[in-house]
């Protein structure tokens, strides 16, 4: 992922907004019931939660990108496990 591809990625995901606790229980419920469309929206709304955390550890060597693809992906399975 280059610089501008990155900037046009927090520019997609700052679409979604930050959901409340309540919201956040709801959509688990729901994508454990099998609903996609909430289970997509469950990580595409926490994507931000892993640019921040991501963000905390650039100083030890690894590109943005290759850390924000691996919270990616580490989202992802946790919805899908919890």
């Amino acid at each position: 992922m280059r610089d501008l591809d990155l900037q046009q990625y927090f520019r997609e995901i700052n679409k979604y907004r930050l959901l409340s606790p309540e919201e956040e229980k709801e959509l688990a419920r729901r994508a454990r019931a099998g609903d996609a469309k909430a289970r997509d929206l469950l990580i595409k709304s926490n994507l931000r939660l892993v640019v921040s955390i991501a963000k905390h550890y650039m100083d030890r060597g690894l590109p943005l990108q290759d850390l924000v693809a691996e919270g990616n992906l580490g989202l992802m399975k946790a919805v899908e496990k919890f």
